[in-house]
């Protein structure tokens, strides 16, 4: 007799630990000083926890590298964090970043390692818009739309 399971493909099996290409809401959990592997440029290395579509928390590292090529996307991660107003005075500081919330555009790259295709979330972008929050559900713990309103 057969064993009962779920069958997934290999393309599940690279997916399952993987947020969709798409926006979503993130939070700034720690942030590190760096040097790029060269020496040549500062960075900051980035643990975000981002929060899925269905309120899954899953964390995605990213690095923003502190040159001109690059100055476009420091900008863009102030702004979402509601700190454009240190950027522009330029007395912004990495621990400013700690706990702040923003939205975040996240692609899926591929690469190869060891012969294996593999897939991983990137940070495309930072996006200066608002963070959506999860609607607020009534106060009321019991809700049930069976009951006929003249009874509730």
């Amino acid at each position: 007799m057969s064993l009962h399971y779920k069958h997934i493909s290999a393309e599940e099996d690279q997916m399952r630990n993987l947020l969709e290409k798409g926006e979503y809401p993130f939070y700034v959990k720690s942030i590190i000083e760096k040097k790029t592997k060269s020496g040549q440029y500062d960075m900051l290395e980035l643990e975000l926890g981002i929060i899925d579509k269905n309120g899954h928390e899953l964390r995605i590292k990213d690095w923003v590298v502190l040159m001109d090529e690059m100055a476009w996307k420091f900008r863009h991660l102030s702004a979402t964090c509601g700190l454009l107003d240190l950027y522009e005075q330029e007395a912004i500081e990495s621990n400013d970043f700690v706990g702040k919330q923003g939205m975040v555009k996240i692609n899926i790259s591929e690469y190869e390692k060891e012969g294996e295709s593999r897939k991983v979330n990137r940070v495309a972008d930072y996006l200066a818009k608002p963070v959506i929050q999860p609607q607020k559900v009534d106060d009321n713990p019991f809700i049930d739309d069976m009951i006929p309103p003249c009874f509730t």
